[in-house]
């Protein structure tokens, strides 16, 4: 716990004085009219589980009224029978917190610190109330909202403020979830270290994690030691070429796709499965605007199946790019001949149709 927190564990407290401490990310000062303390805490309370400080990691806070922000002891005038008015309603926000917490996140009973006057002597019905926070990293979830239908604060520096944009919690959201992303990356990647020197090689399944979380991220120092461990410890298993596709493809890397693409037609012994890598690269082809060799691939493919009405519809489209208007009306009618019920290839005649006839 940071050592600034252990001053507020101190039993009195000398009115007027200075804590010679300041407000921070973890530590929060307030003088405040107690009829609003409750209310209060639990705003500085949401506001503390909503902080993006140290994700991943536990969180120690202390909320103090009756501090100025200056960081000198005031004190929070309060009725004997108001202490336990203000303990009660202060837990009973706290369980109305949506999405649910632990009480147990207040680390200690809430303190009522005495306050002593310039001659020392006690100033009767004078507080120091302490609030101290402990979250662990696994609570430290977003957006905890003060009631089910409540308000979201988040604490930002020594600020508190009231999250009423949608796109900046939104934001927020995107963020919180790379940040546990990449957490769960740098995880992974300490266990595969670790497979690697017990047994010789890591486990597929962790090295396939990483490829799709470094996916996920845009992480190309990831993705090249996923596909790195892949090769170099299964050699032989053209699913993590596949994998390696898919991520590629997803990236909108498409050179690289076309390269893993040709390697994997080639190394099909099943001619069924190398006419579906053909497909891909056809595919890919297409993004790449790489027309006529896009028609090269599916001409190829239609060979071996010319009743293929899906893809003698890919290879129309193709052809209407390449303002090969005639053939390509000629094949998507063949399509429909094929199967008079294929929705995608009456759109594609009727899309034909209309930039042929535009020009």
């Amino acid at each position: 716990m940071n050592q600034n927190h252990e001053y507020f564990k101190k039993e009195i407290m000398m009115q007027g004085s200075s804590t010679g401490i300041v407000e921070s990310e973890f530590l929060e000062f307030k003088s405040i009219n107690q009829k609003r303390i409750a209310e209060t805490a639990i705003e500085y309370i949401v506001g503390f589980l909503n902080s993006s400080t140290n994700l991943g990691s536990d969180l120690y806070a202390t909320i103090c009224f009756g501090v100025s922000d200056k960081g000198v002891i005031d004190g929070v005038e309060i009725k004997p029978q108001e202490k336990d008015e203000i303990h009660r309603k202060i837990y009973e926000r706290l369980r109305k917190i949506h999405p649910e917490v632990p009480t147990s996140i207040v680390s200690e009973e809430i303190k009522f610190r005495e306050v002593l006057d310039g001659s020392k002597e006690i100033i009767q019905g004078s507080y120091v109330i302490v609030i101290q926070l402990y979250i662990q990293s696994h609570d430290r979830k977003f957006p905890y909202k003060t009631t089910k239908n409540g308000s979201i604060y988040q604490r930002q520096g020594t600020s508190n403020p009231k999250l009423n944009n949608s796109k900046v919690i939104q934001k927020e959201i995107n963020n919180r979830t790379r940040s546990e992303v990449s957490i769960k990356l740098r995880q992974i990647h300490l266990e595969i270290q670790d497979q690697i020197k017990k047994t010789g090689k890591p486990d597929i399944g962790k090295v396939r994690q990483q490829l799709f979380l470094g996916q996920s991220l845009k992480d190309t120092d990831a993705i090249h030691s996923a596909y790195e461990n892949m090769t170099k410890f299964y050699p032989k298993d053209t699913r993590i070429l596949e994998d390696y596709l898919k991520v590629q493809e997803k990236l909108q890397n498409y050179d690289l796709a076309l390269e893993i693409c040709q390697e994997l037609a080639n190394k099909q012994d099943n001619s069924k499965f190398r006419e579906n890598f053909d497909l891909r690269k056809a595919e890919i082809l297409k993004k790449l605007k790489r027309y006529p060799d896009a028609q090269t691939e599916y001409e190829n493919v239609l060979k071996n199946n010319p009743d293929d009405y899906v893809t003698v519809t890919k290879l129309a489209i193709i052809l209407r790019e390449l303002k090969h208007y005639d053939e390509s009306i000629s094949l998507l009618q063949g399509a429909l001949q094929i199967n008079p019920k294929y929705r995608t290839a009456s759109y594609e005649l009727r899309k034909t149709y209309r930039e042929m006839f535009s020009l």
